[in-house]
């Protein structure tokens, strides 16, 4: 679904982490930062491996990955990355998560610790930016119908650079970049993007329904606990780039 492959951990320890780093395949060590960063890495000691697929071998990859601690002290992990050359997602495409008990079997977890609960799929720790990624890099026109139920805003963790909470889908994206914010590991620009429809927090008076570029917006105030069907869709317009609609139904 995205130009990266995401490997998230965490790490720790007594004496404290002087560095964290990874080889892919017996390459070169390539360093990694160490959460909370604002961004991607929301807590203490998140790390995000973000991998091009163009750095992968068709089938198995190994990654290493290494920590240093204040006394000096090593410890590695491998994790085998399986990859399959060519393949492409399946259009139209469903996911049931009461029949699913392994979220990166049916999806790609791009930020963020999820899980499945029964009542679907739910973040454990909200933060910035949040992301699973489904579909393929080749889709260009579609339609997304997703249930959403908000059950909890945080407004009072709402802070820069993350802005006021928001949930729903962004279309037409292919990956992390270094546009508009260069130079962070893992990347963290989202241009290009198509575009994101959206809930949008701002109080608990001012809730809107917006497209993110440009900037049109509805009112509309959700029902905690209540079940909304979200409706996206994306349709190719010569000359134009593309047409956005977005539907929310209770």
């Amino acid at each position: 679904p995205q130009k990266w492959v995401n490997i998230l951990g965490n790490v720790s320890d007594p004496d404290g982490i002087t560095s964290l780093s990874y080889t892919l395949n017996g390459g070169p060590q390539q360093s990694l930062s160490i959460g909370p960063d604002d961004r991607r890495l929301a807590s203490p000691g998140d790390f995000n491996v973000d991998i091009d697929r163009a750095d992968l071998v068709n089938g198995v990859n190994q990654v290493v990955i290494t920590a240093v601690d204040g006394l000096s002290n090593q410890s590695s992990t491998t994790v085998t990355a399986n990859y399959a050359v060519g393949n492409t997602w399946p259009l139209p495409y469903s996911i049931d998560w009461n029949t699913t008990t392994d979220i990166q079997q049916v999806a790609q977890v791009v930020d963020g610790k999820w899980s499945i609960q029964p009542d679907g799929l739910r973040i454990d720790i909200p933060d910035y930016d949040r992301v699973v990624a489904i579909g393929d890099v080749s889709w260009t026109d579609y339609e997304v119908l997703v249930p959403v139920t908000i059950h909890n805003v945080d407004y009072a963790g709402a802070h820069s650079p993350s802005g006021e909470p928001a949930v729903g889908v962004l279309m037409r994206w292919q990956g992390h970049t270094d546009v508009p914010i260069r130079g962070w590991q893992p990347k963290s620009g989202w241009v290009p993007n198509g575009n994101i429809g959206w809930w949008r927090f701002y109080s608990p008076t001012n809730v809107e329904l917006q497209w993110y570029s440009p900037n049109i917006s509805q009112s509309f105030i959700p029902s905690l606990e209540t079940e909304y069907l979200f409706r996206v869709r994306v349709e190719s317009t010569p000359g134009l780039g593309g047409l956005y609609s977005l539907k929310v139904w209770e």
